[in-house]
């Protein structure tokens, strides 16, 4: 069962960041990385639960 919801806020759009020596491509309504939210659906909830706590501490991270 399904117990996590999208952190989508219907601001979808993408940008880039470059960290750590890598370009990042992340939305920047909800700070995911595309590949996670193209897979959010098929993720467990221990999953969605992960990048969700990854969300504010990459918010921090990439200085927005």
């Amino acid at each position: 069962m399904d117990n996590q919801q999208s952190p989508c806020i219907n601001i979808c759009r993408y940008n880039s960041t470059n960290f750590e020596n890598v370009e990042v491509i992340y939305c920047v309504g909800c700070y995911r990385l595309h590949d996670e939210i193209s897979n959010w659906s098929s993720y467990s909830d221990s999953e969605k639960q992960l990048i969700k706590t990854n969300l504010e501490i990459r918010k921090v991270k990439f200085n927005l």
